[in-house]
C-alpha cells in the first residue's frame, strides 16, 4: 500500500466545508437529489468511473457508485455510506423537518474524502465507493443498490459510523452484532361495547392502552447483560393517540405506535411474539379488541469476525494501537446492514466527541453533535481498510 496520508491534511478544510453544506441542506428518504449531485460534483475532480442515479427502480434511485480500477487486481473492496437525513422533532428548530442526526452528512463527506485520497494513491485492489439513499427506509436503500450491482465482484465491504460516547480519535471494533434490528409497529385498540353508567367503572380504550404500555415497560426493565438490548424486550412506544373526549364520553379507539429492536434474529422474533402476547392479553382482560401490525424496517448489522480481526491489525499497524477501542453494540439501527448480509465486512464505530458521555445516546436526537476533527480520522480509517 502506498497512500500519502498528508493528502488528508490538504483536503481536510474542503471536506469539512462539504460536510457543513450537506448539514445545511438535509434531504430525507430516497430523494436526495441535491446531496447526490454534490457528491458527483466532487467525484468529477477525480479519475474514478462515476455512475449517478444508481439503485433500483431507476425512477426513484439517487445512489452514486464510483470505481477505482487497478490492473491485475486480485480483489475488490467496497466502501459504503448513506446520504439521507432523518425526520426530527419540532424542537430541532423552527421550520426544521429533517436533519443529519445520525451523522450521514459526516459519513458521506468521509467517503468523498477517501475517494479523493485514494485516486491519488498507488493501491493494489479495486475499490468501489457506494453512496446510497434510503434513510428512514433503512434496508430498502441497501437492497436497491445491491439489485443494481453495487456488490458485483466485491470481496469485502466496510463502512464507518459515528459513535457518540467513544473518545475522539478512537476506532471501535466489535465482531458479531454491532447495531440492532428495527421493527415498527402500529396497534389499534377498541374498548368493550357494553355500557357502564358510572365513570369510575368504565373500561375504555385508553385504559387498555395504558395497561399495554405498563406491561411493555415491565418487560423492558429486565436484566440486560453487556450487549445493549440483549435478553430483554427492547420496545419503545413512540406515540399514544386517542380521539377527544366529547360530552364526557371517552374515545372508543386509541392507536399506539412504537419500535422493537434486537441484536439477534432470535431476540427479534422473541420480541415480536412477546409484544403480540402482551397486546392480546391486555385487550382480552378488559374485554376489548386489538389489531397489531408489525413492519420490518432493518435487520441486525453483523460484523464478520475475520474482517474485524483484519481491521484491527491494519488500523493498529498504520494508525497506531492506541487508537483501538472495544465498544458495545448499539441499540440503534443502520441502513447498511444489507451489505453485510451479502458480503463479509464490518461496520467500524468512530469516536466523534460531541456533548455526551453515554454511548450512542444522542443518535437520532435533535441535540446530536460531533467534532469535525473526526472526519480526517474517518478518511484514514476507510483508506486503510480498503488498501491494507
Amino acid at each position: 500500500m502506498a497512500v500519502d496520508f498528508e493528502i488528508v491534511d490538504e483536503i481536510a478544510e474542503d471536506i469539512a466545508a462539504f460536510r457543513k453544506d450537506l448539514a445545511d441542506h438535509p434531504e430525507v428518504g430516497p430523494d436526495v437529489s441535491r446531496t447526490a449531485s454534490k457528491v458527483v460534483e466532487q467525484l468529477e475532480k477525480t479519475s474514478l468511473r462515476v455512475r449517478a442515479r444508481a439503485g433500483f427502480p431507476e425512477q426513484s434511485a439517487m445512489g452514486v457508485i464510483a470505481d477505482l480500477k487497478v490492473w491485475n487486481a486480485e480483489r475488490t473492496v467496497a466502501l459504503v455510506a448513506d446520504m439521507s437525513a432523518q425526520k426530527v422533532r419540532p424542537e430541532a428548530g423552527p421550520g426544521r423537518k429533517c436533519s443529519h442526526v445520525s451523522g450521514n452528512d459526516a459519513h458521506t463527506a468521509m467517503l468523498v474524502g477517501t475517494a479523493m485520497l485514494l485516486h491519488r494513491s498507488d493501491v493494489s485492489a479495486n475499490i468501489r465507493f457506494v453512496w446510497q439513499s434510503g434513510g428512514e427506509m433503512l434496508s430498502d436503500g441497501a437492497q436497491a443498490m445491491i439489485r443494481d450491482g453495487a456488490l458485483a465482484d466485491v470481496d469485502e465491504v466496510f463502512a464507518v459510523h459515528l459513535w457518540p460516547g467513544l473518545e475522539l480519535g478512537k476506532v471501535g471494533l466489535v465482531a458479531g452484532p454491532v447495531m440492532a434490528s428495527l421493527d415498527r409497529f402500529q396497534l389499534e385498540l377498541r374498548g368493550p361495547r357494553e355500557v357502564r353508567p358510572w365513570h369510575h367503572r368504565k373500561i375504555d380504550a385508553i385504559r387498555i392502552g395504558s395497561a399495554v404500555v405498563r406491561e411493555l415497560d415491565e418487560l423492558n426493565n429486565g436484566e440486560v447483560p453487556d450487549l445493549v438490548g440483549a435478553g430483554a424486550l427492547r420496545c419503545v412506544v413512540t406515540h399514544f393517540m386517542a380521539a377527544r373526549v366529547e360530552d364526557g364520553v371517552p374515545p372508543d379507539q386509541v392507536v399506539l405506535e412504537g419500535e422493537l429492536r434486537g441484536l439477534t434474529s432470535q431476540e427479534r422474533e422473541s420480541s415480536r411474539q412477546r409484544l403480540e402476547e402482551v397486546v392480546h392479553q391486555c385487550a382480552e382482560a378488559y374485554g376489548g379488541t386489538a389489531r397489531l401490525k408489525i413492519m420490518p424496517r432493518g435487520n441486525v448489522t453483523v460484523n464478520d469476525q475475520s474482517s474485524v480481526q483484519r481491521a484491527r491489525t491494519c488500523v493498529g499497524h498504520h494508525l497506531g494501537e492506541s487508537r483501538l477501542a472495544t465498544v458495545r453494540p448499539s441499540a440503534f439501527s443502520s441502513g447498511l446492514s444489507g451489505y453485510l448480509e451479502q458480503i463479509p465486512g464490518a461496520m467500524v464505530p468512530l469516536g466523534c466527541g460531541g456533548e455526551t458521555a453515554e454511548p450512542a445516546s444522542l443518535l437520532l436526537s435533535p441535540s446530536f453533535s460531533f467534532d469535525d476533527r473526526c472526519l480526517a480520522l474517518g478518511i484514514r480509517v476507510l483508506a486503510v481498510l480498503a488498501t491494507a
